[in-house]
């Protein structure tokens, strides 16, 4: 059903729920982990990583880092929203729903990775083994950024539901 103008105004200037800061959190911890590893990568080359030890203990490091404070966060916030009084249906459809852009968004991904690695190494005929590595790193960092958009996306589509 369409929202009333008082029902809109009343959403616009509601507080963040828990589940909207910990996607928002979540945001910001999968793209700065995504960027700093992506950021390496390009400066350094995936070669770098295949051959210095310590520079792939560095990504992983990172990689795990990012991987374990998403989850605290995400989690934080979630426990924090089911014990808060007014968690409610909305909220629960919204936190069931939010991994559905998660699909698209590693198939975009993998897409990415697939275009551009066979671009890439076409004409040697194999692409090298340490890309496996990265191309599973950043499909997890991307589903972890998909499920934040997803919850932040639920929230927002919600708050604009019948608005023109």
């Amino acid at each position: 059903r369409p929202i009333g103008a008082d029902e809109a105004e009343e959403m616009a200037n509601a507080r963040m729920s828990p589940s909207q800061k910990g996607a928002c959190w979540g945001l910001v911890i999968g793209i700065a982990t995504l960027g700093t590893i992506s950021a390496l990568l390009v400066t350094r080359g995936a070669t770098a990583y295949s051959d210095n030890d310590s520079f792939r203990l560095t990504v992983v490091a990172i990689f795990i880092a990012g991987i374990v404070a998403h989850l605290i966060v995400s989690n934080w916030f979630q426990i924090k929203s089911m014990w808060k009084e007014s968690a409610d249906e909305r909220e629960g459809a919204i936190l069931s729903r939010a991994s559905i852009i998660q699909p698209p968004a590693i198939i975009v991904a993998l897409a990415i990775w697939m275009i551009g690695l066979t671009e890439r190494y076409h004409e040697q005929g194999a692409v090298p083994v340490v890309y496996l590595n990265l191309i599973f790193g950043s499909t997890i960092l991307v589903m972890m950024i998909a499920q934040s958009l997803g919850v932040l996306l639920g929230h927002w589509i919600g708050s604009h539901d019948g608005q023109s």
